[in-house]
């Protein structure tokens, strides 16, 4: 009799297990048949795993969704009754429940997410061209490395007999200078650190050196009038010693017959010049006259500016000189001249600026564009600092491969006093510290 009684007891508690498991009871119990979920889900990093149960019987009353990654860490999904999503960041196994409930009865799902790379993939320009003598970018993008910490690999092979080497061989996108015309054959390999590769090959096309395509792009700070020479000829004269080939271009060629204050014998008339004034000496150069063009709008705003450059330089293209390297100075009217608040006159400052680089890239995809913080000038409130500050952060806000932004401080160590003849327009002096910083930005980028 005591061995039939231990019988009923342990009959008892199975019964009691196998209910709970199976979710008889009642309230809160578990059936198998609410909802149905694919097991074994596959994915890939970076892309939205769609997930999907169904219905057995009755629509469920309440579903809720639950994830980790590969780490253990919780996942957010974007649920919809029996349909979710997520987007994975990394590779491996993501765990899913899901649990759906009937009245009184749920019931959990269990779903496995194997996730993986996406397939390694290269893309460069199969060719580009470029004259000899001057920095050629191969910009080209990958896809499928995120999270793989790829490595970076390039081969350059020249034409027979000629040396040259890349910038940096481990890098995405290869740079170098080809000193003569030819073929260069470009390969790159990227590899993933899970031993995938990928490889793409370019062919830079080399023709021959041509002339570096110049243009002085400002106010009349850059135009200057007919008694000062202008920053652009203390410019001129540096790169002409420099010895390298340069072509300063404009559709502009002459200073204006503007003034703002009474200067030495001549008295301004309307802000004018006396009709006949000459402009003040631009003297040959070791043998060579100098070359006027440029892009100098006396009174301007950057916007107004750009609106007389939309044009100039659809002239230029037109002409075969798009320019190769553009030196920007403007806003100063901006502040000067404008009116509203510090941040209304600065934001269309750097509005117009912005738009000037636009311009800029539409006629020449790979132009350096120079980008200056302004001069001060007699009685600014402390806007120039501001507006000198926001043509800084244009460096990285417009930054584009292949068409670099250099920003250069021609505020620090100029003096009002000494380097403008009215506290505005550069001196002597004053042109030759714009002339300088200019040209020790793009000297590395010449030769």
């Amino acid at each position: 009799m005591q061995y039939f009684a231990f019988s009923l007891r342990v009959t008892a508690l199975v019964a009691v297990l196998f209910l709970s498991a199976c979710g008889g009871g009642g309230s809160g119990t578990t059936s198998a048949d609410l909802i149905d979920c694919e097991s074994a889900v596959g994915g890939t990093v970076g892309q939205a795993v769609q997930l999907g149960c169904r219905a057995v019987g009755a629509s469920p009353d309440s579903v809720s969704w639950t994830a980790t990654d590969p780490a253990g860490a919780a996942v957010d999904l974007v649920a919809n009754g029996l349909q979710a999503s997520f987007t994975p960041q990394k590779a491996g196994k993501y765990r899913v429940r899901v649990t759906g409930v009937v009245g009184g009865d749920s019931e959990t799902e269990n779903i496995e997410v194997t996730v993986g790379f996406p397939t390694l993939a290269v893309d460069c320009p199969a060719s580009v061209s470029s004259p000899a003598q001057r920095v050629v970018l191969v910009d080209c993008s990958v896809a499928g490395a995120e999270g793989r910490s790829p490595t970076y690999r390039w081969t350059l092979t020249p034409p027979p007999g000629v040396a040259v080497s890349l910038v940096d061989a481990n890098v995405e996108d290869a740079r170098f200078t080809p000193p003569t015309i030819g073929a260069y054959a470009l390969v790159l390999e990227v590899s993933a650190a899970d031993g995938e590769k990928a490889t793409a090959s370019v062919q830079v096309n080399v023709t021959s050196a041509t002339p570096w395509k110049i243009v002085a792009i400002g106010d009349s700070i850059t135009q200057s009038n007919l008694l000062h020479q202008s920053y652009r000829y203390k410019l001129w004269t540096k790169l002409v010693d420099s010895g390298v080939a340069f072509d300063l271009v404009g559709t502009q060629n002459a200073n204006s017959n503007e003034c703002i204050t009474d200067e030495g014998a001549f008295t301004c008339t309307n802000n004018h010049l006396p009709a006949g004034t000459q402009q003040v000496a631009q003297p040959d150069y070791k043998g060579l006259p100098f070359d006027p063009d440029h892009e100098g709008y006396w009174g301007r705003t950057a916007g107004e500016a750009l609106t007389l450059l939309q044009s100039s330089l659809v002239t230029l293209k037109g002409q075969g000189a798009a320019p190769d390297i553009a030196l920007v100075h403007l806003g100063t009217n901006d502040l000067y001249l404008g009116s509203g608040t510090t941040q209304q006159k600065t934001a269309a400052a750097i509005d117009g600026l912005e738009g000037v680089i636009d311009e800029l890239r539409a006629v020449n995809p790979q132009v350096t564009i120079v980008i200056a913080q302004i001069i001060p000038f007699s009685g600014d409130s402390g806007e120039v600092p501001t507006l000198n500050s926001l043509i800084a952060a244009l460096e990285q806000s417009k930054a584009k491969a292949g068409s670099p932004i250099i920003v250069v401080d021609q505020y620090t160590g100029f003096s009002v006093t000494a380097d403008t003849f009215d506290g505005i327009h550069p001196n002597d002096s004053g042109e030759q510290k714009i002339a300088n910083r200019f040209y020790g930005a793009i000297e590395p980028i010449i030769q």
